[in-house]
């Protein structure tokens, strides 16, 4: 999806477009479809949060990706 290039472009790995997808809820109302031609705001986040080296972070993005896509 695009949510996951972006996720890899600014924070190095595509487990994080979670953070991005957050970040743009009132735009997109699922994750896997994101409307064209949109404007997607790209959060500047803490480092500690988005470590693509760190396992603990890459856990809790895909805890939250499980949580959001169950719901769809």
């Amino acid at each position: 999806s695009q949510l996951t290039k972006f996720a890899k472009k600014y924070y190095g790995n595509v487990n994080f477009w979670v953070y991005i997808y957050e970040a743009n809820k009132s735009k997109i109302s699922n994750p896997d479809n994101v409307p064209t031609g949109i404007d997607i705001k790209i959060p500047k986040l803490d480092k500690r949060l988005v470590d693509p080296e760190d396992k603990k972070c890459i856990d809790f993005a895909r805890k939250l990706q499980h949580e959001y896509l169950k719901n769809l």
